[in-house]
């Protein structure tokens, strides 16, 4: 007759797998919970300065046209280069730190505006923005 052996192996329970998730866990924790929060001081200014009148200095806007009066110093136009040179250094000594805005008409020719890069690069200034008028295309 054919037996049957009914003696089963023991049941063993494998530490293996569970080990290296632990030491992973613990790995994983040692390593975040020591790190340190790194930040950076900032000095905001604050909103009473603001009341108080420290805003920045308003910028100088120049103004480039194609026609004559071809200089614009903020609301006043020049025709000769002469009188805008001299109220453009009035206004560059009166705020030295201030920054200053050129608008060129699309059409201006380039000398007059090479003139007032001269200019403004032989009185040292460093905060120069220059207007551009987007063109599309219709």
């Amino acid at each position: 007759m054919i037996s049957i052996d009914r003696t089963q192996p023991e049941l063993q329970l494998e530490l293996t797998p569970l080990l290296d998730i632990v030491f992973l866990v613990v790995v994983f924790l040692l390593l975040t919970a020591n790190t340190r929060l790194q930040h950076l001081d900032i000095d905001l200014p604050s909103t009473e300065s603001l009341i108080n009148g420290e805003t920045a200095n308003k910028p100088i806007q120049v103004g480039i046209n194609s026609t004559v009066p071809v200089w614009q110093l903020n609301d006043k136009t020049f025709a000769q280069w002469t009188e805008f040179k001299t109220a453009l250094e009035r206004d560059i000594a009166a705020a030295p730190n201030a920054s200053i805005l050129i608008n060129t008409a699309r059409d201006a020719q380039v000398q007059p505006l090479m003139e007032l890069m001269s200019l403004l690069s032989q009185a040292g200034i460093t905060q120069t923005q220059i207007l551009l008028e987007h063109h599309s295309e219709n």
